[in-house]
């Protein structure tokens, strides 16, 4: 297996920065996710119960979250004033069910008999208790999982207990909670009465393809990634291929996923590490070779060595090549102040009132002198960049999240200190470069030039997730509408269509598709509209 570190989950969600875990095996009703089929066997079971129909049936495979769905139509009963009682422990029959059903609904037997007490007088009492509620005009419905486990005479008690009615209402409703063997159970001829009287037959489906990106996504969001983990499509087309959609199979395969990646420092996650998790739960242990304990193990002794290389290498050569970096402007840059020193190009410093002054950062020899230069010399563009934002205690910082490629922790300061947030984009758009001073840097002469500027939003986007409700969310839905994404009411509320809307633009803006709202979206959806008038 893989070798998971010895603080367990709490490791996890610390490498990740998460809640809570995302991907639980337990039912997890509280993190629900809607999927369009969910959506809809949830809305009828759920007006079949508030409407009194009696008896409803819900079925399907393992794995395919029938129990967390009758917790969430639970929860929706509650809301409705529905007094509800669940049955998980089918094990128990006849004359014992009928004393669970009881007990949840808070029905105690007479003194020193309720343990006792035979089948008879706890039907009376449950409709006692059905008739006195239906008089202060409430509705009860019982919820009975993992039904396929009953016998035929607990069945037939079922149907009795939906017997009891008062005029022409059903004092409860039942819904039995199944696998596909409840389905051949009921077709008994004894239980053809029972049969008769079921009035809704829903089916749990596993996830589609384009549900299962929504779900894995969902379920990081909620727990507080921020859209900071994201898949390839190949690699979410590969976890559907060894899921099928099952959400049991989704959860348990996505958990290792998540331990690998941690494992191999991953935040952007490929077949690769998909197969490797893969592999793992379904290989022998005794076989095994654990290839990510020894590449956890291996791959950093190599860094090591590769490390104590360089640095003699280093040594030998006390003259290393450092990057002679040069300053050009993009567009009228009439407030620039231009400096030029001895020997060197002009130079322009950018200034909060430039139309746009880009530094781009090109690797050249060293000069002529062989010295070296000082990181937080007026002379860095980057260092200019950040003075012109009063910022120029980050320079050190922000250059050790050039080389890494994490600007994680440097957003986070710079956040906390300003409230400006840091804003990285692959393409420079018109109406962009006429409002922000912005630093371009060119990792090589072949590589695409990355733009960085500094933006302070009117709102942020810190919870995105189905029915999830908040001011917030009411602005990002006027965003998209202002440009014909969004064409439903801004209701304030996270839904399908909001979330679609998302992933529209960022491929619109030709920006990673990861479906969340973050800031590098949030700001280019701020100047959408000014953008699409200029072209």
């Amino acid at each position: 297996m893989i070798a998971i570190p010895a603080s367990g989950d709490r490791h996890f969600l610390g490498y990740f920065g998460l809640t809570h875990h995302p991907f639980p095996v337990a039912p997890d009703d509280e993190n629900f996710f809607i999927s369009e089929h969910i959506e809809l066997i949830t809305a009828e079971l759920v007006h079949g119960i508030l409407s009194r129909k009696g008896f409803l049936v819900l079925t399907g495979e393992v794995g395919l979250g029938k129990t967390t769905i009758s917790r969430r139509i639970m929860s929706i009963l509650g809301e409705n004033d529905v007094e509800t009682a669940l049955v998980f422990h089918t094990s128990l029959q006849d004359a014992e069910l009928l004393r669970q059903i009881n007990r949840d609904f808070g029905i105690t037997g007479g003194q020193g008999d309720g343990h006792r007490a035979d089948l008879g007088d706890q039907m009376s009492r449950l409709n006692e208790f059905l008739l006195a509620r239906n008089k202060e005009g409430k509705n009860c419905a019982i919820i009975i999982d993992d039904a396929q486990n009953l016998s035929a005479e607990s069945l037939e008690m079922v149907r009795m207990i939906s017997n009891l009615e008062a005029g022409c209402q059903k004092l409860v409703q039942i819904l039995l909670v199944g696998q596909p063997e409840l389905i051949h159970l009921l077709s008994d001829p004894a239980l053809r009465q029972l049969r008769s009287r079921i009035v809704i037959k829903a089916i749990a489906k596993p996830l589609a393809r384009e549900e299962l990106r929504q779900y894995v996504q969902f379920k990081l969001n909620v727990a507080g990634s921020g859209g900071q983990i994201n898949f390839t499509p190949p690699a979410l087309r590969k976890i559907y291929g060894c899921t099928r959609g099952n959400f049991r199979q989704v959860n348990v395969l996505m958990d290792r996923i998540l331990y690998a990646a941690c494992l191999y420092d991953a935040r952007y996650i490929g077949t690769g590490i998909v197969k490797y998790a893969f592999n793992d739960l379904h290989s022998d242990t005794r076989k095994l070779k654990k290839p990510l304990a020894w590449a956890a193990a291996v791959i950093p002794a190599i860094l090591l060595v590769f490390l104590l290389l360089s640095v003699d290498h280093a040594r030998q050569d006390p003259i290393p090549e450092q990057p002679v970096v040069s300053v050009h402007t993009i567009g009228d840059v009439p407030d620039a102040v231009h400096t030029s020193g001895s020997g060197s190009k002009d130079e322009v410093i950018p200034h909060p009132g430039n139309k746009i002054a880009m530094a781009m950062v090109q690797i050249d020899q060293m000069d002529q002198m062989g010295q070296t230069a000082d990181p937080n010399s007026d002379a860095d563009p980057l260092v200019q960049f950040l003075r012109s934002h009063k910022l120029s205690d980050f320079a050190g910082e922000f250059k050790q999240s050039i080389a890494s490629g994490d600007f994680k922790h440097l957003n986070q300061n710079i956040r906390n200190k300003t409230g400006y947030q840091l804003i990285r984009l692959n393409r420079l758009p018109e109406n962009i470069k006429g409002k922000y001073g912005v630093y371009a840097h060119m990792p090589d002469e072949n590589g695409r030039p990355e733009f960085f500027l500094f933006w302070r939003p009117d709102f942020e986007v810190a919870k995105f997730y189905y029915y999830y409700q908040g001011r917030e969310i009411k602005d990002l839905q006027q965003l998209l509408a202002n440009i014909d994404l969004y064409q439903k009411k801004t209701d304030e509320i996270v839904g399908s269509k909001l979330m679609k809307a998302i992933v529209a633009f960022q491929k619109m803006a030709g920006i990673e598709v990861t479906g969340y709202p973050d800031t590098t979206t949030l700001f280019l959806l701020s100047h959408a509209r000014e953008n699409m008038n200029n072209g």
